[in-house]
């Protein structure tokens, strides 16, 4: 969704130069929406319920491990995929 919000901004170039923009500035606002995220769900920790600590641990390790390992160069490879078929 932010993606698409920040292609839209720059509609009046061509569409690999949009898609380059977009991409290099995306990141910072994926980063800040994870740490937003992780920071709600690390909220459930301190409950003492088991269950909600467990769900909370995993949906933290899983987006610390997205946002900062394999989203990168997933987005990063699809990229030069998508540059070298074009």
């Amino acid at each position: 969704m932010f993606l698409l919000i920040r292609f839209y901004e720059y509609k009046d170039l061509e569409i690999n130069k949009a898609l380059r923009l977009t991409s290099t500035n995306i990141g910072h606002v994926v980063t800040s929406a994870v740490i937003i995220l992780a920071g709600t769900f690390a909220a459930m920790l301190p409950s003492g319920i088991l269950t909600l600590m467990q769900v909370s641990i995993c949906v933290v390790i899983v987006l610390v491990l997205l946002a900062f390992f394999f989203l990168p160069f997933l987005f990063n490879s699809l990229m030069r995929v998508k540059r070298d078929i074009v």
